[in-house]
């Protein structure tokens, strides 16, 4: 039998040659892409909470308007965090309650001069990505009253306690912080905003973001709710997502070398 050889200068060794070497080039710039961070967008989780509906201490059916490398649970409960009074659940009543913007009113009086009541919510969320970084966590919300409306023009000011903490499965709180919100006698809500340093979640456990309120400086009749939350920061996404977009670059540059030096051969 006649062995065939093929010529180190013949045109299917030259084409099988520039394959290969195309294909360590992607392979390069493929794992310069996938090593360097990338951000999969400003805003990674983000609820106005419009939708949802309320049983006991549990709000349902949460959808997010944002869920960019993370993904916030559909059900979140409220609780209470201290305090002499009893949570009765959330307040259903109200133009501006449950019945119709999405707003979450645990049935709880924050007054100093009510049991002085701190409610939390508990809202569990995950990695979709390798990591992320938190950059930003904006919190809306307002003064409300026991009828499920925001305060009447003319009531306070009032000056509260807005908490926000990020729980970890395993390595437990990874952030902490409180800011003072303060209504005018006209304006009841407040957005305090956050700014984590260095704070980078992974995808091995899952999270809590814990938002709590209360108690107000101003006696009874004061009650604060929640209008849905933003998360903001950088995503990475998964290694193996660029090493399939590499791989699959290979085999295309691969097969149109092959197919190249066969037609001159």
């Amino acid at each position: 039998m006649k062995k065939t050889t093929i010529s180190a200068h013949s045109p299917r060794r030259l084409g099988l040659k520039k394959s290969f070497r195309l294909c360590a080039l992607a392979a390069v710039v493929v794992s310069a892409w996938s090593i360097s961070p990338r951000t999969f967008g400003a805003t990674l989780l983000s609820t106005d909470l419009n939708g949802r509906t309320v049983s006991g201490t549990t709000a349902s059916n949460i959808t997010y308007q944002t869920s960019n490398g993370l993904s916030g649970s559909s059900s979140l409960s409220v609780s209470k965090l201290s305090g002499a009074s009893t949570l009765a659940g959330f307040v259903t009543t109200g133009s501006a309650g449950v019945s119709s913007n999405g707003i979450l009113e645990p049935n709880i009086n924050t007054g100093s001069g009510s049991g002085n009541n701190v409610w939390q919510f508990t809202i569990p969320f995950t990695l979709t990505t390798t990591s992320a970084t938190i950059s930003n966590i904006q919190v809306a919300g307002g003064f409300f009253a026991s009828t499920g409306n925001v305060q009447p023009n003319g009531q306070g000011p009032f000056t509260s306690s807005v908490g926000v903490s990020i729980v970890g499965s395993t390595s437990g709180t990874v952030y902490s912080s409180t800011q003072t919100v303060t209504s005018t006698t006209s304006n009841y809500l407040w957005s305090p905003s956050y700014s984590p340093t260095a704070l980078t979640l992974t995808n091995s456990e899952t999270y809590s973001l814990l938002i709590s309120a209360g108690p107000t400086t101003l006696g009874g009749g004061t009650f604060m709710a929640l209008d849905g939350f933003t998360m903001s920061g950088n995503a990475v996404p998964e290694p193996r997502v660029s090493l399939l977009f590499g791989l699959g670059a290979c085999v295309l540059i691969f097969r149109r070398g092959f197919r190249g030096s066969c037609r001159h051969h």
